[in-house]
């Protein structure tokens, strides 16, 4: 029982890390149209902008998301969804910073006042492709579509490979958070007492085929494979 409750909150907060990298994209998007709205504004009624004092905010800012852009590269940024969504969020505030520094910089020296609205509407275009990026793949992920990587006719021919294995059908793959898949199917198994010498080649097969570590355990006819990417479900024997 602690097992199962220790299992089920650790795939909870794995989930949750797909939740947090949803609401930052989420984020991402409304900070892009709040941006539009902004811009839009400025275009219809331009402010009078203090372009020094602009200048020098915006550099403050870029150098504090240079550091920290450079602290998150150091994570899984490829893999974890969560930690690409905060790069890419602190990735839009140094595109901000910037837009801004190119504005003032217009603005000083040529007195060029559309320069700030055009900046703020280029920097709003491209946080919102990399927020809806974001949110596309994790509403994915949490809706438990098959990963992009994954092909399911492959993962069933390789299963089929097995001399015991007399069908696959019902296979589904999602992930639970990034990096960490899962498959549940139902294997038909000919031969009585096949299950085990099935369980061990399904086994083998997913680690020598997907690089995939895992463990096993049995109980009345049915066999569970929890893997560390993957779980397989074999769970009907058809005597020959």
């Amino acid at each position: 029982m602690k097992e199962k409750l220790h299992t089920q909150r650790h795939s909870a907060l794995k989930r949750f890390e797909i939740i947090a990298a949803a609401l930052n994209g989420l984020t991402l998007i409304i900070i892009s149209i709040y941006i539009f709205v902004e811009a839009y504004q400025r275009f219809t009624d331009p402010p009078e902008v203090q372009s020094m004092g602009m200048l020098t905010i915006s550099v403050i800012g870029l150098i504090v998301n240079i550091i920290a852009a450079w602290i998150l590269m150091g994570g899984d940024k490829d893999e974890n969804l969560n930690v690409r969504s905060a790069f890419l969020h602190v990735l839009g505030d140094m595109l901000g910073s910037v837009g801004a520094i190119t504005a003032a910089l217009l603005i000083y020296f040529f007195g060029w006042g559309l320069a700030d609205p055009i900046a703020s509407v280029a920097v709003a275009v491209l946080i919102i492709i990399s927020g809806w990026r974001v949110t596309k793949e994790s509403f994915h992920v949490l809706m438990e579509g098959t990963p992009q990587e994954i092909e399911l006719d492959e993962v069933k021919d390789e299963i089929m490979k097995i001399p015991e294995v007399k069908d696959v059908h019902d296979v589904h793959v999602w992930s639970i958070t990034s990096g960490v898949l899962m498959l549940s199917g139902h294997i038909a198994v000919e031969g009585e007492g096949a299950h085990d010498r099935v369980l061990h080649k399904a086994q083998r097969l997913l680690h020598d085929r997907f690089g995939i570590d895992h463990s096993t355990s049995g109980r009345r006819g049915r066999a569970w494979v929890p893997m560390r990417a993957w779980a397989l479900q074999l769970i009907k024997q058809v005597s020959s």
